[in-house]
């Protein structure tokens, strides 16, 4: 055969793979779709790893080249600016830098032909056989390195449906003289803007007289990206960042993979895959060309390897899980697990900072949109109690009582005798104090105890389990809601109030984030799945109400108050976990604003039971005055 290897793709990860082929003796063919150089709109940032994977010294780099020491990133009106003591990154125009590569390859000895689309791959027994429109060629071993649609990757890379696919407008504009001495002031730094429901960025790349701006998102099939665009561009015109009477050039789409969940095979039988077409970019920052890079240059080592030695190519394979992860569980995710399993687990003086004097760390309901978290904490508590039609003397067992706020507001305005139960010893000692020093001792009671250890024989008028369904486990639905059936009295109430993903959610590195650090051992159900359950424990279910925007601004008061305390934050848990309960609880307030997941307070009664007569045909009775 003509050739050692078939390289489908000719821009970094394929350029640099054909380049430390072709220097180790071996005979590389690079087939691209595109006659080099090639229009390539990219944001264009490569690090220093990068650069020293390339052999590129960046002070001899003959062509456009911007090093960066400052990066400003804005989130929500909120900049941040990070500064380095070297060059964190470069800016580069793709269009030059991939040339630059490809013609190095070629001058190394790789037979480079553009112009050439791939349009089927087989693997044979002997050989790898590369159809294009102007013929066929073949060799041992072939590396996908055509990109997110990779031919190579789409034959032999087993992509799944379930990848998580960026997409992404970028514009890149030469400017005037007199358009870059203008824009002199925002020219030294790369800005990011984070998207409110942090599904992605936007960007204002400076390279020389040259600007780069665009926005990628996920989930970018819901068809928001133009708006989001739209956005991006007349915010920067706002600020004059982008001059009323500067023509941008027009924006151009693409796609690429990020590695967080359903990875593609990086490796087989006389293939492997790099860069874009392995779906290496990283989680979070995007960056595509250090991974291509990396990537390019071990499987070069790999095929190497494999010709001289018959070393199978899963050995590179094994090596980029290790570099990068296995596509589970994601950038946030990885960082999540280097935290302290005590993050979620902090002190009663932690939480008063950010929670109510009533200590209610569940979804607030606010009767006025723009109210505070005081009476909306106050108004859910007694929306809670109305909604159970508790009268005095009745018994209610609040599951998951926390500090005992739903308990004590139910004795104090309903005059019932409740019970609360709580896994955390720290809320049974807070709440049990807190009842004492209101004269309550007769009539409230809240204990440290598991909801299968209630004696067997006791049973409640009303029970309440706010914000628990989220800690039970799918798995476990059945068994919890039979506990609460047999609990609850003859013509008695039950109120489930949690949280659960939509119809279409599946995990991202986000959710991942919330169910690991928002709701410890946490397991979101659909609300139909819940309600199904609901059923077969032999519940009728009354009512439902949906609370998702309710808990958003919840969230969303929880973040100021905490940040209004920061100092004290810091004291009590350090600066590291204090992040992390910002950072949490944002996510929370974006997942719910997003309807990615939701909140739901179900109202219930044992099916078939009419002992406590009719229940009410309207929802009057729960929009008057709060109790006092």
């Amino acid at each position: 055969m003509e050739h050692d290897v078939i390289v489908v793709g000719g821009g970094p990860g394929g350029s640099t793979a054909a380049w430390r082929l072709a220097v180790a003796g071996a005979r590389p063919l690079v087939l691209d779709a595109a006659v080099f150089p090639r229009v390539k709109i990219c944001a264009g940032w490569v690090t220093p790893a990068a650069l020293a994977d390339l052999e590129i010294d960046p002070e001899e780099y003959p062509l456009t080249i911007q090093p960066f020491t400052t990066c400003t990133l804005t989130f929500e009106g909120t900049r941040h600016e990070t500064r380095w003591r070297r060059p964190a990154s470069y800016g580069i125009l793709r269009r030059e830098f991939d040339h630059y590569l490809l013609e190095r390859a070629a001058a190394s000895g790789a037979d480079v032909r553009g112009g050439l689309r791939v349009t089927d791959v087989w693997v044979r027994r002997e050989a790898v056989r590369v159809v294009t429109a102007q013929g066929e060629f073949e060799a041992p071993v072939v590396i996908g390195a055509g990109g997110h649609r990779c031919p190579v990757a789409r034959a032999l890379g087993r992509i799944s449906e379930g990848e998580e696919v960026v997409v992404a407008q970028e514009s890149e504009t030469r400017l005037s003289s007199d358009h870059a001495a203008t824009l002199a002031p925002f020219m030294d730094a790369p800005e990011l803007y984070v998207e409110p429901d942090l599904r992605g960025y936007g960007w204002y790349f400076p390279k020389g007289d040259w600007v780069n701006v665009g926005i990628g998102c996920t989930g970018g099939a819901d068809g928001s990206l133009p708006r989001r665009r739209e956005a991006l561009v007349d915010a920067l015109r706002a600020c004059g960042r982008l001059p009323a009477d500067l023509h941008i050039a027009p924006f151009k789409g693409h796609a690429y993979v990020v590695r967080r969940q359903a990875p593609r095979r990086l490796a087989g039988p006389r293939f492997c895959l790099v860069g874009d077409a392995a779906g290496l970019a990283r989680d979070l920052s995007g960056e595509g060309i250090g991974p291509a890079v990396r990537s390019g240059r071990l499987a070069a080592e790999a095929v190497l390897e494999h010709l001289g030695r018959g070393v199978p190519l899963d050995a590179y394979a094994r090596e980029v899980m290790r570099l990068y992860g296995c596509g589970e569980p994601g950038w946030l995710g990885q960082r999540v697990a280097r935290l302290p399993d005590t993050v979620y687990d902090v002190s009663n003086d932690f939480y008063s900072l950010f929670l109510d004097p009533l200590m209610v760390y569940t979804c607030a309901y606010y009767r006025d949109p723009a109210g505070g978290l005081e009476q909306a904490q106050a108004d859910k508590l007694d929306l809670v109690c109305r909604k159970l039609r508790l009268a005095p003397d009745e018994t209610l067992l609040d599951i998951g009582c926390g500090w005992g706020g739903l308990a004590i507001w139910a004795v104090q305005h309903y005059g019932v005798r409740a019970f609360g139960v709580t896994l955390s010893r720290a809320q049974a000692d807070y709440a049990a104090a807190r009842i004492a020093s209101l004269g309550l001792a007769g009539r409230c009671r809240v204990e440290y105890c598991d909801l299968r250890d209630i004696p067997a024989g006791t049973r409640y008028d009303k029970i309440a389990a706010v914000g628990v369904i989220e800690h039970v486990g799918i798995p476990n639905y059945p068994a919890f809601f039979h506990r609460v059936h047999i609990l609850l009295n003859p013509g008695g109430l039950y109120l489930n109030h949690g949280i659960t993903h939509n119809f279409y959610w599946r995990p991202t590195s986000q959710t991942e984030f919330l169910l690991r650090y928002v709701f410890p051992n946490g397991d979101l159900a659909g609300l139909t799945e819940t309600l199904t359950e609901m059923e077969r424990a032999r519940f009728e279910i009354l009512d439902v109400e949906c609370l998702r925007l309710h808990y958003a601004r919840t969230c969303r008061q929880w973040v100021e108050r905490l940040r209004a305390h920061a100092d004290e934050a810091r004291r009590l848990v350090g600066e590291r976990v204090y992040r992390t309960w910002l950072l949490y609880l944002t996510s929370s307030a974006v997942a719910f604003e997003a309807s990615s997941i939701g909140l739901y307070q179900v109202l219930l009664q044992k099916h078939g039971d009419h002992t406590g007569g009719d229940f009410p045909r309207t929802r009057e009775g729960l929009y008057g005055p709060p109790a006092g």
